[in-house]
């Protein structure tokens, strides 16, 4: 929920984009305080007095808490670069310098730390005055990525024990770093040639070794099976690195599941749920500020309609026909116990029968969406209207 101020007032959206007037006056007194050309308080007065004067109470105050947020960030930097640079006692740097030439030229001002620096990168000063914090657990899962990051050796060297479950020492990195998990990796070292993993070990002389071949995949996920063969070794990992996300992964799977179910048993359309599953988790952990479960979110809904719904680039060479065809009858040349691209006239009626031995999909027989019957669907509601 964004917090711009005290009272959660959102900050407007021109005081965060530095191309607008009033947010590129507010941007050149932060850099101005950077530089050390103005006093932290100085700035803090002049940003006030280039805050619009039809801004609320609310929206005033929201926009002086994320700019003294910002300013207050850049004094604890510069006060951590003067105690690093404070000469220690016995080393000499108590010494009286000796005098300087008159004509020596002043020399230049040294760079500014990493914390100096971060303190009003572009992208922080923006998330500081979008007032947009995390939830709870993407909070912890970013915290636990920025932790592993820095110390990407020794956190893995603490999963060792007698929980960890298994799971490819390459996927480990990418988990521990935020980056997707390959399910190919995963499926191949798990339940294809072991000679894939790489094995540290000591040698005669002491020294860490690494032995095995390549960690290419040697199998691909391409079915419902081959998927859950990845996907539970894969939630059992996250669940032991990222132990708050057990019901964010629980829940994502039963979509998954669902999805494969009502859009049949065919090769082409099972590929299309794997490859819409590889998508999604790409984007959550490209993004950090979303999780597996946000469906309503405008980019996950994007790759949904995509892979899923339409016909799209990376829907899959059965994901136009599926839908095109959706109108015709059922082809009479299809034999029993073959799938079928064709809608299922019973589900559509809405009349229970097992879906798991039916060969039809179970979709809308008048616009295509997916585990939505006829009789239910908003498009036939919006016709009797």
């Amino acid at each position: 929920m964004p917090d711009g101020g005290p009272s959660g007032t959102t900050v407007p959206s021109t005081l965060l984009d530095p191309a607008s007037e009033v947010g590129k006056k507010c941007h050149s007194i932060v850099e101005q305080v950077r530089d050390g050309k103005l006093r932290v308080a100085e700035a803090f007065r002049q940003i006030g007095e280039e805050l619009p004067y039809e801004l609320s109470d609310d929206e005033r105050n929201a926009a002086m808490d994320s700019y003294f947020r910002i300013l207050s960030k850049h004094e604890l930097s510069r006060d951590a670069a003067a105690k690093r640079a404070r000469p220690v006692p016995g080393t000499g740097g108590d010494k009286d310098p000796e005098p300087a030439e008159e004509d020596e030229p002043e020399p230049k001002r040294a760079r500014g730390s990493l914390e100096d620096f971060l303190a009003s990168a572009p992208w922080v000063v923006q998330q500081e005055l979008s007032g947009k914090k995390l939830n709870a657990s993407l909070e912890a899962t970013a915290n636990i990525i920025f932790h592993a990051t820095r110390n990407l050796s020794q956190v893995k060297a603490s999963l060792i024990g007698p929980g960890k479950p298994p799971f490819p020492d390459s996927e480990w990195t990418a988990m521990l770093q935020g980056r997707s998990v390959n399910f190919d990796n995963v499926l191949s070292n798990l339940y294809g040639s072991l000679g894939d993993e790489k094995h540290t070990q000591l040698n005669s002389e002491l020294e860490l070794v690494q032995k095995g071949a390549s960690s290419s995949a040697t199998r691909k996920v391409a079915t419902f099976g081959e998927w859950h063969a990845a996907f539970n070794p894969y939630r059992n990992a996250v669940e032991y690195i990222f132990p708050h996300r057990s019901r964010e992964l629980r829940e994502y799977g039963r979509y998954i599941d669902g999805l494969f179910i009502a859009l049949g048993d065919s090769p082409a359309t099972h590929r299309r749920v794997v490859d819409f599953d590889k998508a999604i988790r790409t984007l959550v952990a490209t993004r950090g500020d979303i999780e597996l479960t946000d469906f309503t979110d405008l980019e996950y809904r994007r790759i949904e309609i995509q892979y899923i719904h339409g016909s799209g680039v990376g829907s899959g060479s059965g994901a136009s026909s599926s839908n095109t065809t959706s109108k015709s009858k059922p082809s009479k040349s299809s034999k029993p116990g073959q799938s079928s691209t064709e809608p299922c006239r019973r589900f559509n009626r809405d009349e229970p029968h097992p879906a798991d031995s039916c060969r039809y999909k179970h979709v809308c027989e008048s616009c295509g969406a997916v585990g939505v019957p006829a009789t239910k669907c908003k498009c036939s509601a919006a016709k009797r209207a």
